[in-house]
């Protein structure tokens, strides 16, 4: 959903950028460098917030314009979309605000992780896990994986 979204903005960035009297030259491209979903491992899913950082207050923006009370139609979901500015902005103080956090997970793939460079849509960054105290109370601990599964994103 995120890289579709970035992909689908910076294109209409470029197109701007060619049309003369459009032009934004300066314009920075959507794209985001942090996310981080809680998971409810009793209902195997999302707890119906998350954490993303988009790289500029630009591209923040531009995900609230696309996504703000908007429906959640996937999984059949009667939800709707709220996005927030979080307590907490910026890379450097969410990697130093979740590094001393204990996460009730599985595996370390759920932990927060950091794409550098951030990820637009195109350049497809694989996540690297922050140094962090990682999961508690559960055996089955992991390593961080590369998002490799199966795609699904909401055009």
């Amino acid at each position: 959903m995120l890289d579709n979204h970035c992909i689908h903005i910076n294109e209409a960035i470029t197109e701007e950028e060619r049309d003369e009297h459009k032009a934004h030259p300066d314009q920075p491209i959507s794209s985001y460098d942090f996310v981080y979903l809680p998971m409810d491992f009793n209902n195997k899913c999302n707890v119906g917030y998350g954490f993303v950082n988009m790289t500029s207050p630009e591209a923040a923006w531009r995900l609230y314009k696309a996504f703000h009370l908007q429906r959640w139609e996937i999984f059949n979901s009667h939800k709707i979309c709220q996005i927030t500015y979080a307590r907490v902005q910026g890379l450097e103080d969410l990697k130093e605000h979740f590094k001393s956090s204990k996460f009730p997970c599985e595996a370390e793939l759920y932990l927060p992780v950091v794409f550098s460079p951030p990820r637009d849509g195109k350049q497809l960054t694989g996540p690297v896990s922050i140094n962090i105290n990682d999961c508690t109370g559960l055996n089955n601990i992991h390593h961080l994986e590369p998002f490799d599964g199966p795609d699904h994103s909401v055009g």
